[in-house]
């Protein structure tokens, strides 16, 4: 497929970035690895969609067509650019930082199966599946728009619910793990699982009167529980966070653990890191990936091990 000037653009920024990070992580062969695969990694291509305001559902072009014309003049545009993976605390890019801190050892092979809660536009599973070591980089994403757009990114090969796969890359579209149809549709067991910028306190409780960002669908608790079952024997659940300046006050925002210690514990896990200040290496990215308000920039990593 040919790219467009802006395709293309996003494709040499993507490379450029990755090359801007391996001078940090040089001590980390993990996060090397994971940004020499990004380098050179296709952008997704330039897309439309079509939604109502309000509504979780995403119409493409052609699918609008089928609609009533009532409906039809309720629609905005949504246009999805191809360098939309980049943007600041949501670059793909930042999962060489998480790597950099589950690494056990230097030139220890990277976790065979690995599984992405809120994998977002996924570019980070092609770059891990990139790895040798690594059998199955699975995300899965219950956003709509996300799934409008996997669509046009990965080939589909299940309708319920929805698959995709690229190579060993592959992504579960659904609410997980309320829903047990995808729980089975993961295929567990996994050796990792991360989570980043997802299960955030603003983003599970934002307050009275407005809508989590991330609804679990179940207790922190059983949350946590299912996650455990989803990971083998020793198993470990990462969860990185980043958040902008302090003088921002949306609920994503907000510092503070997602879930308290004794949840962990009750959960079945064991917690090797809690809610550790990263935000120095946090920063650091910031600066090399010209954010704006890098200095505001802060994070906080937690690492728990599957009990048994």
């Amino acid at each position: 497929m040919r790219l467009t000037s802006r395709e293309r653009r996003s494709g040499l920024r993507l490379s450029r970035d990755a090359k801007a990070l391996q001078d940090l992580f040089h001590e980390s062969s993990w996060a090397r690895a994971f940004l020499r695969a990004a380098v050179g990694l296709t952008p997704p291509p330039t897309a439309t969609l079509f939604h109502v305001p309000g509504a979780e559902a995403y119409f493409t072009r052609p699918e609008t067509r089928t609609l009533s014309r009532a409906a039809r003049r309720r629609l905005r545009k949504r246009p999805i650019a191809p360098d939309f993976w980049s943007h600041a605390h949501g670059s793909c890019l930042v999962y060489a930082r998480v790597l950099s801190l589950l690494e056990p050892e230097r030139n220890a092979p990277l976790p065979a199966r690995i599984l992405d809660f809120g994998c977002g536009a996924g570019a980070q599973l092609r770059a891990l599946a990139r790895n040798r070591a690594v059998k199955d980089a699975c995300g899965v994403e219950v956003s709509p728009l996300f799934q409008k757009l996997y669509d046009q990114w990965f080939e589909r090969i299940r309708e319920v619910p929805p698959v995709w796969r690229a190579g060993r890359c592959r992504v579960v579209g659904g609410r997980f793990p309320a829903d047990p149809v995808v729980v089975r549709a993961i295929e567990g067991p996994f050796d990792l699982a991360i989570a980043k910028n997802v299960l955030k306190r603003g983003c599970l409780r934002p307050g009275r009167g407005l809508q989590p960002h991330t609804a679990l669908g179940m207790s922190s608790a059983a949350f946590l529980r299912a996650i455990r079952g989803s990971l083998r024997p020793g198993g470990q659940f990462a969860v990185y966070n980043l958040y902008p300046t302090s003088t921002t006050r949306t609920p994503w925002a907000w510092r503070g653990p997602p879930f308290a210690r004794r949840t962990w514990s009750r959960a079945g896990f064991e917690l090797l890191h809690y809610e550790v200040d990263d935000s120095v290496a946090a920063r650091a990215i910031a600066r090399a990936l010209r954010w704006p308000n890098a200095i505001g920039t802060s994070a906080a990593f937690t690492l728990a091990r599957r009990s048994d």
